[in-house]
C-alpha cells in the first residue's frame, strides 16, 4: 500500500511541499491522475491523488471551488497536487477545507512537470510490488525464480500448466495470445478451445475487465474438450495486463486457489517489471529526441543511444490544439488513429503533441477538424541526428502553414513555394534583401497615391499580357503599359528579363505572405 506520507518523502527533493491536510498523510494512494477540467465524473475512483492547476475555475468562485472539493472528499480522494504554473498562491478556501477534511494538499512548483510525480509514484509502486514478490517467493520458489532470472512469461505458464496438467493461456487485454501451454490437448484441440473461449466468453472477459474485479476467479462450465474454464484477471491497482485462462477436467483441484494466486502474481509482477522498463526507455528516448529538436548538444547524441528502433522513423508529426484544454483529446485521437502501434512514439510537449512515426495514416491527413492543426514532415532516407532535426523542422513549418491557411493538416511534401517563402521571411538577411527590391515602388505609391505595386503584381501574374492585366485592373492596356514602363524606370530593370521576373515574383510573394501573418 502506497500512502501519502511515502509519496511526500520522495517529492521533497523537487521542492514539492505539503501546505494542508497533514492529518491525512496515512491515506492510501492507488493511482495518480491529472484533472484539468472542472467536472464531476462518476468514473473517479477512490484513493486517487488528483493533480491540476485549478485554472478552469473562474476567479473568485469560492462556492464552486468548495463544492468541487466536497465532491473530492465524498469520492475519497487521498490527496491533491496543486500545480502553481498559473496561480502561485493556493486559494485559502482550498487550504482551510483540506485541513478540515484531512485531505493532504501539495504545492507543485511551476518548473516541475506532472510526469515527475508519476515517475516517483511508479517507483514507489515498483518497490511495493517487489516487497510482495519477496513474500510470494516463500510460497512458490519456482515462480519467483522465473522473475529473478527474468525468464519469459511462457516459463511461468509452462510451470503452472505442468503443475495442474491442464491447458493454460495468457491473453492480453485485446484477447491476443501472449503465451499458452497445451497440456494433453493436441494443437487442433487447443485451437478449437481458443476459438471457443473467444466466441463464448468474449463478453464475459470484457465485463471482468470493466468491473475491475481484482484477482477474482470466474468459473465457466462445460467448455469444449474440458469440464470447466477458469478466468483470472491480471491487474495491479494501476494497470490491467490481461487474463490467465485455464481449463480443468474437474473443478476440485488441490491447492488450486493458492497456486493460481501465485501464478497470477508472478505474471503481474513480470508485466509491471516490463512496463517499468518500457516507461523508463520511453522517457529517455523522448528526452533524446527533444535534445535533437531543440539543439541541446545534438552532436553528443548517437542513434545507438536510443532504445526506440530509430530505423523505423520515417516521419515527425506535430499537432497543436486551438485550445490548450483540448491537448488530451487531441493526443487520444491521434493515438487511436495509430492503433497503438508499438513502432510509434507519441508524447505531449509544451501543449503540442509530437509523434515519431514509421507511417502517416491517410485518415489523419484526410480528417477535417476545427479543434486542432497538424503538421507532418516529409521522409528522409539517410537517417542521422541532423536529419531527425530536419524532419522536426519540416513538421513545424507544415504546422505553421496549417494554422495560417486554417487547414486541419498539411504535409511537407504538399508544400510548394511556401517552403522557400517561409525560410526567406524568417531570415533577416534574406527578408531585407527581397523587401528592398520593392521598397522604391512602395515609397512611390505612398507619396503619389499611385498603384504601381498592384499593377506590377497583376502584370506578372498574367505573364506580361497587357489586355488580361487591364481587364483585371479595369484599366486600358495602354495605361497598364505606361505603369509598367514607370516601374522599370524606377527599379532600373526589364521586367521581362527572366532573372528580374523571378526576383520580382519572389519579392511580391514574400510581401503578401508577411502581410497575411
Amino acid at each position: 500500500m502506497i500512502t501519502v506520507r511515502m509519496l511526500r518523502e520522495v517529492l521533497t527533493n523537487a521542492g514539492i511541499t505539503l501546505v494542508a491536510g497533514e492529518g491525512g498523510l496515512d491515506n492510501a494512494i492507488e493511482y495518480l491522475t491529472v484533472q484539468e477540467f472542472f467536472l464531476k465524473s462518476s468514473r473517479l475512483k477512490k484513493n486517487g491523488f488528483i493533480m491540476g492547476t485549478f485554472n478552469s475555475i473562474p476567479n473568485n468562485q469560492e462556492l464552486e471551488l468548495l463544492a468541487h472539493l466536497r465532491w473530492y472528499a465524498e469520492s475519497n480522494v487521498s490527496g491533491i497536487g496543486y500545480h502553481t504554473v498559473f496561480q502561485r498562491d493556493i486559494p485559502i478556501e482550498l487550504i482551510n477545507f483540506a485541513n478540515q477534511e484531512n485531505i493532504p494538499v501539495f504545492s507543485i512548483p511551476t518548473d516541475v512537470p506532472y510526469y515527475y510525480l508519476f515517475e516517483q509514484f511508479n517507483e514507489l509502486v515498483y518497490r511495493e510490488n517487489m516487497r510482495l514478490k519477496d513474500k510470494t517467493d516463500n510460497l512458490n520458489k519456482s515462480m519467483m525464480e522465473a522473475l529473478v532470472l527474468e525468464k519469459e512469461s511462457h516459463f511461468i505458464i509452462q510451470e503452472f500448466g505442468k503443475y495442474l496438467q491442464v491447458p493454460v493461456m495468457y491473453l492480453d487485454p485485446e484477447l491476443r495470445v501472449v503465451s499458452l501451454w497445451a497440456g494433453s490437448l493436441s494443437r487442433t484441440d487447443i485451437k478449437e478451445w481458443l476459438e471457443d473461449v473467444k466466441e463464448h466468453y468474449a463478453k464475459a472477459l470484457q465485463n471482468i475487465q470493466r468491473d475491475n474485479k481484482y484477482s477474482e476467479i470466474t468459473v465457466f462450465e462445460k467448455a469444449r474438450h474440458l469440464q470447466s474454464v477458469f478466468i483470472v484477471p491480471l491487474q495491479s491497482k494501476l494497470n490491467f495486463f490481461g487474463f490467465l485462462v485455464f481449463g480443468a477436467q474437474c473443478i476440485s483441484v488441490p491447492f488450486l486457489e493458492t497456486v493460481t494466486n501465485n501464478t497470477s502474481t508472478a505474471l503481474i509482477l513480470d508485466a509491471i517489471r516490463k512496463n517499468q522498463i518500457r516507461e523508463f526507455q520511453k522517457t529517455k528516448d523522448i528526452r533524446l529526441f527533444e535534445d535533437i529538436f531543440y539543439n541541446n548538444n545534438p552532436a553528443a547524441i548517437s542513434l545507438q543511444n536510443f532504445y526506440f528502433d530509430v530505423t523505423r522513423l520515417n516521419h515527425v508529426l506535430i499537432a497543436e490544439p486551438k485550445s490548450g484544454k483540448n491537448v488530451k483529446n487531441c493526443y487520444q485521437w491521434i493515438f487511436d488513429q495509430l492503433d497503438g502501434d508499438p513502432d510509434c512514439l507519441l508524447w505531449i510537449s509544451d501543449k503540442k503533441i509530437i509523434g515519431i512515426l514509421p507511417f502517416i495514416p491517410n485518415r489523419i491527413l484526410q480528417y477535417e477538424s476545427t479543434d486542432f492543426h497538424i503538421g507532418v514532415s516529409g521522409n528522409i532516407a539517410d537517417l542521422n541526428v541532423n536529419n531527425i532535426k530536419k524532419l522536426f523542422d519540416q513538421a513545424k513549418i507544415s504546422l505553421h502553414f496549417a494554422k495560417l491557411e486554417q487547414k486541419t493538416s498539411i504535409s511537407w511534401d504538399n508544400l510548394g513555394i511556401q517552403k522557400i517563402i517561409y525560410l526567406i521571411t524568417e531570415s533577416d538577411l534574406l527578408q531585407d534583401n527581397y523587401l528592398a527590391v520593392l521598397q522604391p515602388l512602395i515609397e512611390y505609391d505612398d507619396s503619389r497615391h499611385a498603384n504601381l505595386l498592384e499593377t506590377l503584381d497583376v502584370y506578372l501574374s498574367n505573364f506580361f499580357n497587357l489586355k488580361d492585366s487591364g481587364d483585371q485592373l479595369h484599366l486600358h492596356p495602354n495605361t497598364v503599359k505606361y505603369r509598367i514602363n514607370k516601374v522599370e524606370e524606377i527599379l532600373d530593370i526589364r521586367v521581362t528579363d527572366p532573372l528580374h521576373y523571378m526576383n520580382l515574383k519572389l519579392a511580391l510573394t514574400c510581401y503578401h505572405y508577411l502581410k497575411s501573418k
